[in-house]
């Protein structure tokens, strides 16, 4: 199965598209690499990997693929605290 991983780069991603490779699929990576060189420990070299920001993905990104495992998201930012109040 050809699977894309979005946010492939992140916390939960970096561990969970290698499992899904290991498991005999076609994996490709999604990320916008906001946090490029701020991996812990090694960091991991994916590919073949799209980058780019999930808001930018278009239907040819999709493309050939039979699952998304959408996992992308921005964390640790501070505009998720709209109402402090």
């Amino acid at each position: 199965m050809k699977v894309l991983v979005t946010g492939h780069h992140g916390y939960i991603g970096s561990v969970l598209a290698p499992l899904v490779a290991d498991a005999g699929h076609d994996v490709t990576g999604l990320d916008s690499y906001l946090y490029r060189g701020c991996d812990l420990g090694a960091p991991g070299v994916w590919a073949p990997a799209l980058e780019r920001d999930v808001r930018d993905v278009t239907v040819e990104d999709l493309s050939g693929f039979d699952a998304v495992i959408h996992l992308a998201a921005l964390s640790n930012d501070p505009i998720g605290d709209l109402n402090a109040g």
